[in-house]
């Protein structure tokens, strides 16, 4: 069904287009299909909110089932992420501006990448520390990444574009994030079948405990090598604010 469903989505976008192409007054102007830095920097947020958006919705299973941490616990703890986040939108600003579009967009996937991985070779639950600092990094990271590429994105367009252009690039983000959560839950429940029934919680024998830690970490390497596909897009993308196009 839910291949049914992508299918289905995928068709209907190449019709969008298609009618698109042949409308006299069309809702998004061809020439933002044209503008590389556009392009490019949404294929970015594609391949950095797939795993940012899953993350949303393993972490909390994560925290509790695996870590043994309970509710009120997971939610300060997920804090940390969301601090970090807007902390690292922000800092970004205090960058120096010699440094390179390119250069920040790097860091910013790097310092994710490093906070997934941590949790992918974290063997033992309880350790504190280092769950922290890893919420930290990706939420970091995200923020910085999210930034430098939004002023990427909107400052290679021209006026007349802008208020589109801003409405496709958040529907980007928005449609990256819900491919996160089916993608990521999806590789988790193929490796860890939770029993059905109201109430369940996490696993009580040693065998079970191994096949969702098992789940947990494939849907992680899966994280990360969404942000290792998005180093390679952030390697096309500009270093310098290019001049905007005329509409």
């Amino acid at each position: 069904a839910i291949l049914a469903l992508l299918a289905a989505a995928g068709l209907a976008s190449v019709l969008f287009v298609v009618a698109e192409r042949r409308a006299q007054s069309p809702l998004i102007h061809p020439s933002l299909y044209a503008n590389v830095p556009f392009r490019r920097g949404n294929l970015v947020f594609l391949l950095v909110l797939i795993p940012f958006g899953g993350l949303i919705v393993l972490l909390p299973f994560y925290l509790e089932w695996y870590q043994g941490y309970g509710a009120h616990q997971v939610g300060l703890m997920l804090t940390v992420q969301a601090v970090a986040s807007v902390g690292g939108s922000v800092g970004s600003g205090w960058l120096p501006s010699a440094m390179p579009f390119r250069a920040r967009a790097f860091a910013g996937v790097l310092i994710m990448l490093a906070g997934i991985l941590a949790l992918v070779f974290l063997h033992h639950p309880g350790a504190l520390l280092i769950l922290l600092l890893s919420l930290a990094m990706i939420g970091a990271g995200s923020g910085i990444l999210m930034s430098t590429v939004i002023q990427v994105v909107m400052g290679s367009l021209p006026d007349g574009l802008a208020p589109v252009g801003s409405a496709v690039q958040s529907q980007v983000r928005t449609v990256a994030q819900m491919f996160g959560v089916v993608l990521l839950e999806s590789i988790f429940s193929y490796v860890y079948a939770m029993p059905s029934g109201a109430g369940h919680g996490p696993p009580s024998n040693p065998q079970a405990v191994a096949t969702m830690l098992d789940g947990f970490r494939y849907a992680f390497w899966f994280g990360a090598g969404c942000l290792i596909l998005a180093l390679i897009a952030i390697s096309r993308l500009p270093t310098r604010q290019e001049p905007k196009a005329e509409t």
